[in-house]
């Protein structure tokens, strides 16, 4: 497979939306404000990912090397994730 991560968190990210449409939230619910930040973190992760993988074959890095570098990109999507606030703060 070319680009496992960006599937796997492509499929994550798809997930969380299927399960955000069938339960019912407020938009100021934590729930709500955790799953959007979830589906933005791997949506930002799947892209990164993609550009890293395209970037590694260009440099034709070997698979130690790879695999490092897609488990970085997974690491900065998961501390991206924890970054974002649980809150949302309505501007007047």
């Amino acid at each position: 497979m070319r680009f496992p991560l960006a599937i796997l968190l492509a499929m994550a990210g798809t997930a969380i939306s299927i399960f955000m449409v069938h339960v019912e939230r407020k938009s100021s619910d934590v729930l709500y404000v955790r799953c959007s930040n979830a589906i933005i973190s791997s949506y930002l992760g799947m892209l990164l990912s993609i550009a890293v993988t395209v970037w590694m074959e260009r440099k034709a890095w070997m698979r130690g090397r790879a695999l490092g570098l897609q488990g970085l990109v997974a690491l900065l999507a998961v501390v991206y994730y924890f970054m974002m606030p649980d809150d949302i703060q309505e501007r007047r």
